[in-house]
């Protein structure tokens, strides 16, 4: 809808303001007519109602019409007036034009003086209404330019200061009133004059806004690094008016990205240099930062893994143990301090695992909200095998202790108990008893020696299940047990090993079941069982079958079932006991990676 105009007639006859109006709204639905029959009470108005702006008639009672415009313009300086009388001369609207009327119609006969004067009134206002309206945004302007923290700089188009707040005078250092009228050559090195030219030259030659960072000169000859936003002011046809710039002195910025950058790419050179694991995650625990180190041990790239969070199902696929250490490293993170060290085993990306000792840290804002987390992790395969090696081996030694103080002592006990009678009765048949203590001593020492010092073996290879159990066989006392192999799955394996695992195992049942036992030999989904039809093992019993020593049979020794146990811990592999379904022993090997070639 149009905008209303309010306009104010005032004449002395009440039926000729009344007819004005009608005809006045009628030319325009714009118009709203209020009227008056004297100039003193249209004044009076004027205070108390918004008016766009006045018709008034000149020969009128009390006060005429150029002291009723005379007393318009000491408080509406501005305000459209149109002179509209009847009685006009040269004189009067000599007068009218020197008061500062508007405009000056004469009234006349018929209604296209209505048509005109409405007219003349629109003209009136609107020009009124851009007036005022430019001055309003001219006042807004300068407030703003005024009062911006920014230095506020109007350039004319030969590139010289017009007009600059007290900002940009203290920024560039030169008294506002020195700073007007100097070029913008003037405000830059010498270094920098041709390519600020060609920055104006583009500026001038396109509308909107030009964003720039250069180096300005101060009045006392003060280099300083200023970001300028500069934007044109174009015309209706897109000729440049006038050019306006906001700036303000960033060179303790500039410095302070400076040294960042420089900190950053050192501690980019440290983290890159660095020999162990370092990775960075954010908030939302997507890795930021992925070293070359970590990518080393792991097998994966930064360019795999920066940005998200998949590289933990990687590293960890158990969900359980992945679970356990995320909840784990959460706990970490609601403090501020590192955390005492802990270890993990993870796969690599070659299907390797790898164990690795942790130190992760919180990294938190000004406010010690948390916005990330950094972990340094060390390769500790080697050290942990050795570790685990040297565990072994004292245990080893605790082992051999127990022989010799236990296992040994019987044996010896018994031999030279038998060499002092021969000696006293003069009687060989004694010593067919010492024969067999020697006997028995050889045999504890050969399985204690097979547990200590494996056979190197023939090397990892691929086997068939079946073919290992017909070659151990052969190696069963007596060899009369009935054997039966169920599976021919393939194991990827050292044979040597797998054969001694088997021979141990059938011996066992021998030991136990008789030499008309039966065993069994079948595939699992990931491994394989032996089991046998003989008496069985108590379920009190099966935790310390594995145990070095332990045997339920006069004869036995007690390492057989400790080398199965260390032949399948040496593969990864877990073994359990349990019973079979002819009530005999079952044992379970599992943990064995399917293999097709």
């Amino acid at each position: 809808m149009a905008e209303e105009l309010r306009i104010l007639h005032v004449d002395d006859e009440p039926a000729l303001v009344d007819l004005v109006a009608e005809f006045l709204e009628r030319e325009d639905e714009q118009f709203t007519v209020l009227t008056e029959t004297s100039a003193r009470d249209a004044l009076a108005r004027l205070e108390d109602e918004p008016i766009d702006g006045i018709v008034s008639d000149y020969d009128m009672a009390g006060m005429d019409g150029l002291a009723f415009l005379d007393a318009v313009r000491d408080n509406f300086p501005d305000l459209p007036f149109i002179l509209f009388t009847g009685k006009g001369s040269e004189e009067i609207a000599s007068r009218a034009i020197s008061n500062g009327v508007t405009d000056y119609l004469q009234k006349g006969i018929g209604t296209e003086q209505y048509t005109i004067l409405a007219n003349r009134i629109k003209n009136a206002v609107e020009r009124y209404r851009t007036r005022k309206a430019l001055v309003e945004s001219q006042q807004r302007l300068s407030l703003f330019i005024d009062q911006s923290p920014l230095g506020v700089v109007e350039w004319s188009l030969d590139a010289e200061v017009v007009r600059a707040n007290d900002a940009a005078a203290e920024i560039l250092g030169y008294e506002r009133t020195d700073l007007e009228g100097t070029a913008l050559r003037e405000l830059v090195p010498e270094s920098e004059r041709e390519r600020v030219d060609r920055i104006a030259d583009e500026l001038l030659g396109k509308s909107g806004g030009y964003h720039s960072v250069n180096e300005n000169v101060t009045g006392d000859g003060e280099r300083i690094i200023c970001e300028w936003h500069n934007r044109t002011i174009t015309d209706d046809d897109g000729a440049v008016l006038t050019i306006f710039s906001q700036f303000q002195d960033v060179t303790d910025r500039i410095e302070r990205q400076r040294k960042l950058h420089e900190l950053t790419q050192f501690r980019q050179a440290v983290i890159e240099s660095a020999n162990v694991w370092i990775n960075v995650l954010d908030r939302d625990g997507n890795v930021v930062v992925w070293n070359d180190a970590a990518a080393e041990i792991s097998g994966y790239t930064a360019e795999e893994v920066v940005g998200h969070d998949a590289i933990w199902e990687w590293l960890y696929p158990d969900e359980a143990y992945r679970s356990s250490i995320l909840e784990y490293v959460a706990e970490i993170l609601q403090g501020d301090a590192a955390a005492e060290e802990f270890e993990t085993t993870i796969l690599t990306a070659d299907g390797d695992e790898r164990i690795l000792s942790w130190y992760s840290r919180a990294i938190t804002d000004e406010a010690n909200e948390l916005i990330g987390s950094v972990a340094i992790g060390r390769d500790i395969t080697e050290r942990a095998r050795h570790e685990r090696e040297l565990e072994r081996q004292n245990d080893l030694l605790t082992e051999f202790a127990g022989l010799v103080s236990h296992d040994l002592q019987n044996p010896l006990a018994i031999a030279e108990g038998y060499v002092t009678l021969a000696r006293e009765e003069g009687s060989i048949d004694h010593l067919d008893e010492v024969e067999r203590a020697h006997d028995r001593m050889r045999t504890l020492i050969a399985d204690f020696l097979s547990l200590v010092q494996p056979d190197e073996g023939d090397g990892t290879t691929v086997v068939s299940l079946s073919s290992i159990v017909n070659e151990s066989i052969h190696n069963v006392e007596p060899a009369d047990a009935t054997v039966v192999v169920e599976s021919d799955r393939l194991i990827r394996t050292d044979a040597g090993w797998l054969r001694r695992l088997i021979e141990n195992l059938l011996q066992n049942a021998v030991h136990h079941g008789g030499s008309d036992v039966t065993v069994t030999i079948g595939g699992l989904d990931d491994g394989f069982y032996v089991e046998d039809d003989g008496p069985g093992i108590d379920p009190a019993d099966r935790e310390r079958v594995f145990e070095t020593g332990y045997s339920t049979a006069s004869t036995g020794t007690g390492f057989g079932l400790t080398i199965v146990r260390r032949i399948a811990e040496d593969h990864d592999w877990h073994i359990a006991v349990t019973e079979s379904d002819e009530g005999g022993a079952r044992f379970e090997i599992t943990g064995v990676e399917p293999t097709f070639e």
